[in-house]
């Protein structure tokens, strides 16, 4: 029997998704984002989860 739990990958985030509060985080985020596939989530302030490479692509 298999115990482990299979996580999904966060789908990617359109622009129409993003609320106001998550585009001030990705403004302050630019440019300081370094990290990419090595982060496997990263939750955004609407509560929202996407991948690190996700977050990489926004910033």
């Amino acid at each position: 029997m298999n115990t482990a739990v299979e996580e999904e990958e966060p789908e990617p985030l359109h622009a129409y998704q993003v609320t106001p509060e998550d585009a001030s985080f990705f403004r302050k985020m630019k440019g300081k984002w370094s990290y990419g596939n090595e982060i496997e989530a990263v939750t955004l302030p609407s509560g929202r989860v996407i991948s690190g490479a996700e977050m990489k692509r926004w910033v």
